[in-house]
């Protein structure tokens, strides 16, 4: 699976300081807590858990999270791209 090389809305931190704009973390997050996705912890990383699929991932909690590990992250938990980019 690869991401498009052209910069999308949903690739990086936003530069407005407009309301409901979130940095690239936050808003992976909020996509996979629309998958079923829990969060377990939250530290240098954040953890989430789908019992359903019963996967497990760990997002950087670093902005913005580089394309190869977002594409990583979607390979491991088996969500693919299309999926995810309508959760966002």
């Amino acid at each position: 699976m690869t991401l498009p090389s052209h910069r999308a809305p949903w690739f990086g931190p936003s530069k407005s300081r407009c309301e409901g704009s979130r940095p690239l973390q936050q808003r992976i997050v909020r996509a996979l807590e629309k998958a079923s996705f829990v969060v377990v912890r939250q530290g240098k990383h954040t953890a989430m858990h789908n019992a359903e699929r019963n996967v497990m991932a760990i997002i950087p909690r670093h902005n913005p999270v580089k394309r190869n590990t977002l594409a990583r992250i979607l390979k491991e938990i088996d969500v693919p791209l299309d999926e995810f980019l309508e959760l966002l």
